[in-house]
């Protein structure tokens, strides 16, 4: 592996297929199987698999835990808020 971010697969939703390539690339490049990341996390290898397709998707709980288990920030993308003038 180059290092690259990887190419979007198909996933749910935009949001959804950037975090679990994200997923994806952190495991390879920590050098973790998903079994082995599994294990770290303390869930399935199915678990992980299925979060990294986009079939399903983190709880907030588990992202932590593999960001940690990762030893990558845990960033959540927040909505942009438009500032609205006051009328004076």
């Amino acid at each position: 592996m180059n290092g690259e971010f990887p190419p979007p697969v198909a996933a749910r939703g935009p949001a959804c297929s950037i975090r679990n390539r994200a997923v994806t690339w952190a495991r390879e490049m920590a050098g973790l199987t998903k079994r082995a990341l599994a294990a770290c996390v303390g869930i399935s290898e199915q678990l992980i698999g299925e979060i990294e397709s986009g079939w399903r998707s983190a709880t907030r709980a588990n992202l932590g835990k593999i960001a940690e288990a990762l030893n990558c920030p845990l960033v959540a993308p927040e909505r942009r808020r438009h500032h609205i003038p006051s009328e004076r």
